[in-house]
């Protein structure tokens, strides 16, 4: 009887072990079926720790309604992405879903094979949010390359308690911010201060609504010459020597915050960071109209995509990256997260979420208000206008001059020169 239990128990642990085998390969086929099932998308980001906290957060609710598919996020500051991202484009090992800068279709897709073209996926992503205009913006030779996320713009912010407390009516144009430095410089305030870039970008709008010319050709050649250059350095000094600008070198965006300066010329979603910061001073901003001049020729001011999502040419899963990007874009539940954090968006859909369920402060109402109201003055900005290297020699050879450092002649020739040297440098890049 012994032996007979013996033999009966080991049938029985050999019967078992067989079945817990088999059960594990069971259990180990369905895991590795179910495994291959799922997707796995790239998305990367620059920002600020907002920024990636709403993008974090939104990732999540995509998963849940995506089972199907995982992300994974490569995020950080701006300082060095763009060298990280040069280096990841250059060895195709890029994100799936990208955000870029404008001026980045251009540098990375010049011949519009550089991104996945996005035409090719509009059953994932409801492009019907967007108007041909917009989509346009985002196209090279004919292929959607990215699809904007909201349109930026230089906007002039003011400090609405600083003009009232001198009866002043906000600037309209040039010479108003003149008119104001005569009663503000007694205090030691100026009227207006901007950085390097926007600094450009408003010596550019000056230059086209005196000569009704465009700073850089559609092909994205310089325009001018040492005499044109030579009248936009001697504008310049006449707005520092009257204190209606601080000099772009010694400006700093806390001026603004502190009240050094009664004016900014930023961004339309850096208002949001302003305007939260004089809140906390119990000061109010505003933003006016675009500046510009009696009889001016041209308007002199452009719209951009503030920034773009596009997609690597060498995603092995362009459906499912598809759905992510239109949930990015297009989503009403991302739309609220994200708010405009990245500016108002362009998206039909999202720009319906934000109105109806975001509580927006007035002036970044206001500053939306004034690029829908000049749509139809606003050019598209060119991606020279954002070069680096240009801006650069620009801040450079005005510097020279004010400062005394050099005669307006040879700075003027400088400029151009310079100017002309890192276009061609862009080119051969």
């Amino acid at each position: 009887m012994k032996r007979k239990s013996a033999v009966i128990r080991n049938i029985i642990v050999a019967v078992a072990v067989v079945s817990l085998s088999t059960g594990c390969a069971r259990i180990n086929k369905y895991n590795e079926i179910y495994k291959s099932d799922r997707k796995t998308i790239t998305l990367s980001w620059w920002g600020t720790d907002e920024r990636h906290k709403y993008m974090l957060d939104g990732i999540r609710d995509f998963e849940k309604k995506n089972p199907g598919i995982d992300v994974e996020c490569e995020y950080g500051i701006w300082e060095g992405f763009e060298r990280r991202n040069r280096m990841a484009m250059a060895s195709r090992t890029a994100a799936d879903i990208m955000l870029i800068n404008f001026n980045w279709i251009d540098l990375y897709s010049s011949n519009g094979n550089g991104y996945y073209d996005l035409y090719n996926l509009s059953d994932e992503i409801d492009l019907t949010q967007y108007s041909e205009a917009d989509l346009k913006t985002g196209e090279k030779n004919g292929k959607l390359n990215a699809i904007p996320i909201a349109y930026n713009s230089t906007i002039f912010f003011f400090n609405e308690d600083i003009y009232d407390s001198y009866g002043l009516e906000l600037p309209k144009t040039w010479d108003d911010l003149l008119k104001a430095a005569e009663v503000m410089k007694k205090d030691g305030i100026y009227p207006i201060g901007m950085v390097r870039k926007h600094f450009f970008i408003s010596m550019v709008a000056y230059f086209e609504q005196q000569t009704g010319r465009k700073f850089f050709t559609d092909s994205g050649k310089l325009n001018i010459d040492a005499a044109d250059m030579q009248d936009i350095l001697l504008f310049y000094k006449r707005m520092v020597d009257a204190k209606a600008i601080i000099p772009v070198s010694e400006f700093d965006t806390n001026d603004f915050i502190k009240g050094k300066s009664a004016g900014i010329v930023a961004w339309i979603n850096d208002g949001t960071k302003y305007g939260k910061a004089l809140e906390e001073t119990g000061d109010t901003i505003i933003c006016s109209d675009f500046i510009s001049m009696d009889g001016a020729k041209k308007f002199g001011w452009y719209k951009k995509p503030a920034t773009l999502y596009a997609m690597s040419n060498n995603t092995s899963n362009p459906k499912e990256a598809g759905k992510l990007l239109n949930y990015l874009l297009n989503d009403p539940e991302m739309a609220k997260k994200q708010g405009i954090e990245k500016g108002f968006p362009i998206s039909r859909a999202a720009a319906e979420a934000i109105e109806e369920h975001t509580d927006l402060p007035a002036y970044a109402q206001i500053a939306n208000e004034l690029i829908r109201d000049e749509e139809h003055k606003l050019g598209i900005m060119s991606p020279e206008m954002e070069n680096a290297d240009v801006i650069d020699c620009f801040k450079d050879g005005t510097d020279k001059f004010i400062y005394g450092q050099a005669s307006l002649e040879d700075c003027a020739s400088e400029i151009v020169e310079n100017i002309q040297k890192a276009l061609i440098s862009e080119v051969e890049e």
